[in-house]
């Protein structure tokens, strides 16, 4: 498996398993390196009423942060 592929398995599994272990309702995270997209995973529900799913289009509260901006 590719990095690439293997970074957004692993990304899909993290979120599917903070769903299953602390409640939350659906997430959505991406992650960038150098300037890269190497993650862009979605997990759970938008709307526990109908059931629909978080997808890529799905409007979420951001919450970010850099970490290793500095460059050594």
């Amino acid at each position: 498996m590719p990095i690439a592929a293997a970074i957004q398995s692993a990304a899909t599994l993290a979120l599917r398993e903070v769903i299953a272990q602390y409640g939350e309702i659906g997430l959505q995270v991406a992650a960038i390196h150098r300037g890269v997209l190497v993650a862009d995973a979605v997990a759970g529900l938008a709307d526990q009423a109908t059931g629909h799913p978080v997808d890529h289009d799905t409007l979420v509260t951001v919450h970010g942060g850099q970490l290793g901006t500095r460059n050594w």
